[in-house]
C-alpha cells in the first residue's frame, strides 16, 4: 500500500524481585507494584446527607502474611495477573497465590519475609 506502512512498538516486562531496606521482597512488573490482595470486610461508619456517601472502614477478613519461597512468577498479561508459590506459614506449606497490580486492591500485602527452610 502506498503512503501507509505500519510499525509495531512492544515493550517485554518480566517480573523482578526487589528487596526493600528492611530486607524484605516486593515485586514489580515494568512500573506495576504487584501484591497479594486480602480478603477485607466492608463497615459504613458514618452517613452523609447525600444519598450513596457513605465513610467506609475496611478490616481483613482472613489474614494471612505470606513468606517469599523463591519460587518463579508467571504472568497472565491478558488478566493482568500473576501466579507464584509463597509459603502460608498458618497452614506450614507452599501455596500457589495470584499477586495483582497494588492499585487494583483495597488491603495488600506488598512485601515479603524470606522463608528459611
Amino acid at each position: 500500500m502506498e503512503g501507509y506502512r505500519k510499525c509495531g512498538l512492544n515493550f517485554n516486562a518480566e517480573v523482578l524481585p526487589q528487596t526493600d531496606i528492611n530486607g524484605e521482597t516486593y515485586f514489580t512488573w515494568g512500573a506495576l507494584v504487584l501484591a497479594t490482595p486480602i480478603e477485607s470486610v466492608e463497615e459504613k461508619t458514618k452517613s452523609w446527607p447525600v444519598p450513596g456517601f457513605y465513610n467506609l472502614k475496611y478490616a481483613p477478613g482472613k489474614l494471612t502474611i505470606f513468606e517469599y519461597a523463591g519460587k518463579p512468577i508467571t504472568a497472565n498479561e491478558h488478566e493482568l495477573s500473576f501466579l507464584t508459590e509463597l509459603y502460608n506459614p498458618d497452614k506450614q506449606v507452599v501455596e500457589p497465590v495470584v499477586l495483582v497490580p497494588m492499585a487494583g486492591t483495597i488491603l495488600r500485602q506488598v512485601t515479603f519475609k524470606t522463608f528459611a527452610n
